[in-house]
């Protein structure tokens, strides 16, 4: 094309039509994009505040059942008896059942897997969603009889683990540990008669879900200190550990990164309101948040396309009735 008053015309059009419009749309598209993305952490913040909240009052609700249970002079009582050897077959069948009696009246609590005791002999006392109790190596026992005891809080949280009792229809439960403590007359002293065992399961989150349901896509977990996903919105990979790469990123507790996640780009928010129980997690698809963005850029992309096509629609027709007739004249 020779430079004439056509192709001149051309230029002016696009740099005075087009170019503008293309810088508008695309700062606009930004812009666009910062504004959604930051609504989209504010609102993770949130949600992730309100179960912190929710998880709170339920993590108080079991450690206050561990007190009421360490507190109970008649399970110290059972446990001290429970070892004693000059007990009869009579006598321990009574333990038991005064025992099984008692923290009968404590498995109301929402998610709450069995409730095992066990003396300082071995002695193991269970209630739960099944009656059989597998037997407990005696290695384990006095392991969480030891994490108890050393433990700086009266209650302790071991997070995710496998489940001691193996027959039950929970393999991975939470469990939490508490010494039994109790006065003993005889030696005037209150010594320890045993360990208490808790175990929960993941209801807690699945009833939040119900309350307060998550966009398709998006996923709410708690990890414990440990690195495992105690709780997850989905129930997958329950008791599993998380990605070893993203635990540095949780831990640095920044605002919201953009990771990979099984092949999948995400959002990752992080809160960790009580760091004893780890942290709590929200994860969005990228896709859920900027997918009217990258709509929007669609709809841009085609209006300068079709402005484009107009400049030259117009640029042809002026050249067709204006500088081929003045040509013309000129020649």
């Amino acid at each position: 094309m020779r430079f004439n008053i056509t192709v001149k015309l051309l230029g002016y059009l696009l740099v005075a039509g087009i170019v503008p419009l293309t810088v508008l749309g695309f700062s606009a598209l930004e812009i666009s994009k910062r504004i959604v993305l930051q609504q989209a952490q504010e609102e993770n913040i949130r949600v992730l505040g309100g179960f912190a909240s929710y998880l709170s009052l339920y993590q108080e609700q079991i450690e206050d059942l561990a007190t009421n249970i360490a507190g109970n002079e008649a399970i110290g009582g059972a446990l001290r008896s429970a070892d004693e050897a000059s007990s009869s077959g009579y006598d321990a069948l009574n333990v038991r059942a005064q025992i099984g009696y008692t923290l009968n009246s404590y498995v109301r609590v929402k998610g709450l897997v069995s409730l095992d005791l066990f003396s300082l002999a071995g002695t193991h006392f269970h209630v739960g969603e099944t009656l059989s109790a597998s037997t407990v190596a005696p290695e384990i026992r006095r392991n969480l009889l030891d994490l108890a005891s050393d433990t700086r809080t009266p209650t302790m949280w071991r997070g995710m683990g496998d489940n001691i009792n193996s027959t039950s229809s929970y393999p991975h439960v939470t469990s939490v540990v508490r010494v039994i403590r109790h006065f003993s007359p005889r030696s005037g002293k209150t010594d320890p008669v045993g360990v208490l065992v808790i175990s929960v399961s993941d209801e807690i989150l699945r009833e939040y879900g119900r309350r307060i349901p998550l966009p398709n896509g998006q996923r709410l977990m708690q990890i414990d200190p440990n690195g495992r996903i105690a709780l997850q919105s989905d129930g997958r990979a329950t008791g599993e550990a998380f990605a070893p790469a993203l635990m540095d990123v949780v831990r640095t507790q920044r605002a919201t990164q953009r990771v990979k996640l099984d092949g999948q780009d995400v959002l990752l928010d992080v809160s960790a309101a009580a760091p004893e129980h780890g942290y709590l997690l929200m994860i969005t698809p990228r896709q859920l948040v900027t997918g009217r963005v990258d709509e929007l850029t669609r709809y841009t992309v085609a209006l300068l396309v079709l402005g484009l096509l107009a400049v030259l629609a117009l640029t042809w027709r002026f050249g067709r009735t204006v500088v081929l007739p003045i040509r013309a004249v000129s020649a």
